[in-house]
């Protein structure tokens, strides 16, 4: 819509007769313009990579809390088996000790054979190395697990410092995004403005050209052929609806994920978002799309890409996944005739396009 306007703006300003001082203010203008429209491109890009990041940042987050868990749970097990091995320990030599004080037990020792007194040694001995033996596995175990423990904390603060700093960044770019879009829209005033002033000086040495009969004639005629409203508007016209044909052979999977998609155009990008409710991000819709079929893949795009099977470009099939950029940064699901349905960046919505829409490397990947 911003780029439109500043289209018919440009057109309209190309075509006024104006003086050298005014068109150097409207040249200006337009400079002004298109600069921070390219600004503003620029931040949206970052904040479609910023919002994958999160996302990454947020599944390597759970992991985390999971590894954290299950290692908490390792070691409360030692240290349970720990405190029971040292407490029959405990009983052991306690026992042993009281056996060692009796006489009766000294006196059946010493009239027994040699045969049953190096038995009853060899079974002490044994016992206590046995007891001795668990004793330090338990202990090393549970020193082993309290250090996967730490370090499996350690991960988890990384994770979650990692996800704060990109929501921080992304608060930053989300600024940016506003200001630079009313920075925007001031500089299309300014323009608009400089148009008006040109039109009112054409409009001021036409009406003076009129005090001769000819040139008025002539005036009028012009003004009759410019058409009302400087045309150009688009405003109130429709878009047909995009009708997908599931090709022969297609699996019935990847033309639910397509339909789905297609049914959430219109929905606008939502950085995070998921779900038609919420609204969505590229890698969202996806996820959100693939659901609906009953297949649950990730989030981040780079980590479908590293679950999809990597496929050619002459292979692809609707269904199967566009990746831009390397690692990806971006991604949208193919439709037929070399075009994709993305949730492409903030200000814009659900659509169709052609794939070839950006620059950045293209991989492609098909979810089984």
């Amino acid at each position: 819509m911003v780029g439109a306007l500043l289209t018919v703006v440009m057109l309209l300003a190309g075509s006024l007769p104006i003086n050298a001082v005014g068109a150097q203010g409207i040249d200006a203008a337009r400079a002004e313009a298109e600069a921070l429209e390219a600004e503003l491109f620029a931040t949206r890009e970052r904040l479609v990579e910023l919002a994958e990041a999160y996302n990454r940042a947020t599944a390597d987050l759970q992991s985390a809390k999971v590894s954290v868990a299950l290692a908490r749970k390792q070691l409360e097990a030692d240290q349970a088996v720990l405190t029971l091995t040292r407490a029959q320990l405990r009983d052991y030599a306690l026992a042993a000790y009281m056996a060692g004080g009796s006489e009766r037990e000294l006196d059946s020792f010493f009239r027994a054979d040699a045969n049953t007194v190096d038995q009853r040694l060899n079974y002490i001995k044994s016992a206590r190395g046995n007891k001795s033996q668990l004793l330090d596995a338990v202990t090393g175990a549970a020193k082993r697990v309290d250090q996967q423990l730490a370090q499996m904390q350690r991960a988890q603060q990384a994770a979650q410092a990692e996800q704060d700093r990109i929501e921080a960044t992304r608060a930053e770019a989300s600024e940016l995004e506003a200001n630079t879009t009313d920075l925007l829209e001031q500089a299309h005033g300014r323009l608009a403005d400089l148009v008006a002033e040109a039109e009112a000086e054409r409009a001021r040495q036409e009406r003076e050209a009129a005090l001769a009969a000819q040139a008025q004639s002539q005036a009028e005629h012009d003004q009759a052929s410019i058409p009302a409203g400087g045309g150009g508007s688009h405003e109130g016209s429709t878009v047909a609806p995009f009708v997908f044909s599931p090709p022969a052979g297609l699996r019935p999977e990847a033309a639910i994920a397509v339909q789905a998609a297609l049914s959430q155009i219109g929905v606008p990008y939502v950085f995070g978002g998921a779900s038609p409710s919420a609204g969505f991000d590229c890698s969202g819709l996806m996820y959100w799309a693939y659901a609906q079929a009953g297949i649950d893949i990730n989030r981040p795009a780079d980590y479908q890409r590293d679950d999809a099977i990597r496929i050619s470009f002459e292979a692809l099939q609707p269904g199967d996944l566009v990746f831009y950029g390397e690692p990806p940064s971006h991604v949208g699901m193919y439709v037929g005739n070399e075009e994709i349905v993305n949730a492409p960046h903030t200000g814009e919505v659900v659509g169709v396009k052609t794939m070839f829409y950006s620059s950045k490397p293209m991989t492609f990947g098909r979810i089984a």
